[in-house]
């Protein structure tokens, strides 16, 4: 199909080129958040991230572990590149930490102020002192 004709067809329609109302992009919102499967297959493919994600976490920490112990057994090996080798290790224990903590949006959870202790200050008398002591 020609431009000519496309533009006919658009100026008949009323419709301008490459705008989109706020209205159509509401509808065609509503109309993905109404179909289960679409939802569904959202959920899927979501929860199946988080799986390979904390996998990927759980090899990686397996490998350090691997690692660190080969190392410290390997005598052979001068105390600077074992320095090295625990620096670099420390840093990769970090970055899991991190991933892991994003992957589960453990930094973005409300605290539970229910779970909180109460903390009561208070004077300290003559009698409470005695009893400290004693």
């Amino acid at each position: 199909m020609g431009t000519g004709t496309l533009y006919r067809h658009f100026k008949a329609l009323g419709a301008s080129k490459g705008a989109l109302s706020l209205e159509a992009v509401n509808d065609a919102r509503q109309q993905l958040l109404n179909d289960g499967r679409f939802i569904s297959d959202l959920k899927h493919h979501i929860a199946a991230a988080l799986l390979d994600d904390l996998s990927q976490i759980k090899a990686l920490r397996s490998a350090i572990s691997v690692t660190l112990e080969e190392l410290m057994a390997d005598e052979a090996l001068p105390a600077i590149y074992k320095a090295r080798a625990i620096a670099a290790l420390a840093t990769s224990i970090n970055l899991s930490q991190k991933a892991l903590r994003t992957t589960l949006e453990m930094d973005n959870q409300p605290v539970e102020q229910e779970s909180l202790p109460n903390l009561f200050i208070s004077e300290l008398t003559l009698e409470d002192i005695d009893i400290m002591c004693n």
